[in-house]
């Protein structure tokens, strides 16, 4: 049973209902006062959220109230329904998507769910509010604009909303990504909200200790992981990094011709099966894939 996991879309349901029912006052349900929503996707570009692109449920394992060790769980947020001047957070939700290590028999607490709710009173920012501190804080922008130069493109994680120490924390990393078309993102850095502090720093261990203010107590593991310069950029053009000489593609700088254009195909094939894909053209989405078959083969003879 350990490769199942508590469906996302049941969860969007739940939670979409528990934005009402958790009020259990009659006058209150009926005044709405007390109703809750889910919270834009604060990393989405500005037109998404216009659009009201909802933030979605992550898969963390992580330990709330009700549990006396971590579990792996599938979490959302909420917010004040309706429109408000300023965000803050009301209701952190959880549902145990462990379904056990025994064959044939599922988890004891698997699907169940766990609703934390906020104090009327806290100021807890919501998603949207903690994206806002991290994009208004001065020395986060100065980082991410020297990060973010020549062809390198900073990439924003996820917002992760985890319980620590009785509180809520923010989470979430930072990329970069070169514009080669066989470079992917690498993780540069990681920002961590509590409260209004925020931290920026190479680990998620610094960051926590930047916001409590010095030795956090927290073991995220990543203590050694340093990323110092491997952030997937050099200084000719941004293409990855590496110390033999070899750009993002592992293949040599000086490539032929032949080389390079066998790379462009396969970019094109790519872009055109995507956009096959996307309206639904299963004939020009097989010619594309062959396509980017080839080119790949041709650029790994002519690398030989």
């Amino acid at each position: 049973m350990s490769h199942m996991r508590y469906p996302e879309s049941l969860f969007k349901v739940q939670r979409e209902l528990l934005s009402k029912y958790h009020v259990t006052s009659a006058s209150q349900y009926y005044s709405g006062e007390d109703f809750w929503q889910t919270p834009v996707d604060p990393t989405e570009s500005q037109s998404q959220q216009d659009q009201d692109i909802l933030q979605p449920p992550y898969y963390l394992t992580l330990q709330t109230g009700g549990t006396e060790e971590p579990v792996f769980s599938l979490t959302s947020t909420y917010i004040p329904a309706g429109q408000s001047t300023r965000e803050i957070l009301t209701g952190f939700l959880s549902v145990d998507s462990d379904a056990g290590n025994e064959k044939g028999k599922i988890g004891s607490n698997y699907g169940t769910i766990r609703l934390q709710e906020l104090p009327k009173d806290s100021n807890v920012p919501g998603p949207g509010q903690a994206q806002n501190n991290f994009n208004a804080n001065a020395d986060v922008s100065k980082e991410l604009n020297l990060l973010q130069s020549g062809d390198t493109q900073v990439v924003r994680g996820n917002l992760l909303t985890l319980p620590l120490g009785g509180g809520l924390v923010y989470v979430q990393p930072v990329y970069v990504k070169s514009s080669g078309v066989t470079s992917f993102p690498l993780l540069k850095k990681t920002l961590v909200a509590f409260g209004d502090q925020v931290g920026f720093a190479d680990t998620l261990d610094e960051a926590l200790d930047q916001v409590f203010g010095g030795n956090s107590g927290a073991a995220a593991g990543d203590a050694e992981n340093v990323s110092g310069d491997q952030s997937g950029s050099d200084t000719n053009g941004g293409q990855s990094g590496t110390t033999d000489g070899k750009s993002d593609s592992g293949l040599s700088s000086d490539r032929s011709p032949e080389l390079q254009q066998a790379l462009n195909d396969a970019a094109q094939a790519m872009k055109d099966s995507q956009s096959a894909m996307k309206n639904g053209d299963w004939t020009a989405y097989g010619k594309a894939q062959q396509e980017l078959e080839d080119a790949l083969n041709k650029a790994i003879e002519l690398d030989k």
